[in-house]
């Protein structure tokens, strides 16, 4: 399906879990034309991604003791041959990821919160929604100290209901959301950002409500807060054991809330990087060097060598654990880039490039990749939206005169030939002003 050009979508989202969204075209001189049709949506629950194993076989002659989150140590990726009615000529190569299963257990202290404790062996997966059915053909590939070992795996035998579900995955066209089954896509929903003491419980409970409520999109952040949903944390967090370490725990809740927000067809824009834990949790952040990591300071995330080979190792990580979701809607590098301590608008878009960079060539189901600010707007230099890596801008408002500030820009962004997000909005910071309520 073919859109106009000026057509963009404006998505308004309360601050942390209050807020309502809306979304509207951004109209230019003449009314943008209707759609002759519309594909229709794929319908929820979403199924589940394919999961591939490595064989056993495949490691033989690896050292043990490899850091499996460490790539420079040792990487896997899995090559899909097929189908053998259509071969393609480039067969998609998936990153794969070190897994540790988890059981999950109720914790009566505190009341409500969840627990997740090792349940067998960890191996390497990957993870898969692909868009034709058919039989495949898995080639694993191992990297290790300079050693590479290929390893062919059992067929892999793709349903056509199965195939079906990448249509719901979003992709940006002609300056707007659609999905790849062609049907427009308008977020419509809130901030989950972080967890409460009520872990898993509390976010199947908030999706649920979204979903009742006729939403169809969440903001989730990767942070280390109560239980956690982040990838790393300092030793004493809970689960956490530093900077080269991933919490397995909070991996596998994350995965559950995408498979629950998937059931209930919500889409997800995962957010990797927060300034928080680089600010008021600063002594608190694995890469600190008190806490055994590599940073004097804050700033220095976004230009010291080993801070950024982290980084990319991660966005490694969260593309082959989650990349296949079909609840994944799109990947925010930084919720509030430049309010990291000793924020640089140029040193952190230079980060922006070569991470995007990164996360596009390992995503091969082609999400959407944003980023957002909290003073930085759109038009300005120093902003990542203008990077071709980076496929829709945002704007994060808290002011009184919120909705002439929304107009005003709006018709900055006239000729911008991307996608527009309100992302997170109030009238006035931290609730009030409800006499400005239009």
């Amino acid at each position: 399906m073919t859109l106009p050009k000026t057509h963009c979508h404006l998505l308004l989202c309360g601050a942390l879990l209050l807020g309502a969204w809306l979304a509207r075209p951004c109209l230019a001189d003449e009314p943008a034309p209707v759609p002759a049709a519309i594909a229709p949506e794929v319908v929820a629950p979403w199924l589940a991604p394919v999961e591939l194993r490595l064989p056993a076989a495949a490691l033989r002659g690896i050292p043990a003791g490899l850091n499996p989150y460490a790539p420079e140590q040792i990487r896997v990726e899995v090559r899909l041959e097929g189908p053998t009615h259509a071969p393609v000529a480039r067969p998609p190569s998936l990153p794969a990821f070190w897994l540790e299963p988890q059981r999950l257990t109720a914790d009566p202290k505190p009341a409500g919160c969840d627990e997740f404790s090792p349940a067998g062996l960890g191996e390497w997966r990957a993870r898969w929604l692909p868009a034709v059915p058919g039989e495949y053909r898995p080639r694993w590939r191992v990297w290790s100290r300079g050693r590479i070992s290929e390893t062919p795996g059992e067929p892999v035998v793709i349903s056509a209901a199965q195939a079906a579900t990448a249509g719901a995955l979003v992709t940006v066209a002609d300056g707007a959301f659609v999905t790849r089954g062609g049907a427009p896509f308008i977020p419509i929903g809130l901030n989950l950002a972080w967890p409460d003491a009520t872990g898993l419980a509390g976010y199947t409970a908030w999706l649920d409500r979204v979903a009742a409520a006729g939403g169809n999109a969440v903001r989730l952040w990767l942070v280390p807060y109560f239980q956690g949903t982040a990838l790393e944390g300092a030793t004493g967090q809970a689960g956490y054991t530093g900077a080269g370490h991933y919490n397995q725990a909070a991996a596998a809740r994350v995965d559950a809330i995408l498979a629950h927000a998937a059931q209930r067809g919500l889409r997800v824009m995962l957010t990797l990087n927060s300034f928080g834990p680089l600010a008021d949790d600063w002594p608190n952040h694995p890469w600190h060097q008190a806490n055994g990591g590599w940073l004097q300071y804050p700033g220095e995330v976004f230009l010291e060598a080993r801070a950024v080979t982290a980084a990319r190792a991660q966005v490694r990580y969260a593309v082959a654990r989650w990349g296949a979701s079909p609840a994944l809607w799109a990947w925010e590098l930084w919720n509030e880039v430049d309010g990291v301590p000793g924020y640089s608008p140029e040193v952190a878009l230079a980060w922006h490039q070569e991470v995007a960079r990164e996360l596009r060539r390992l995503d091969v189901h082609g999400h959407p990749i944003s980023t957002s600010y909290q003073q930085t707007m759109p038009m300005e230099p120093g902003a990542a939206y203008g990077l071709p890596e980076v496929d829709f801008a945002q704007l994060h408002l808290y002011r009184s005169d919120l909705i002439p500030t929304v107009a005003r820009r709006l018709a900055d962004l006239r000729d911008w030939h991307k996608p527009m997000l309100l992302g997170e909005f109030s009238l006035l910071p931290w609730g009030g002003g409800l006499e400005h309520d239009p």
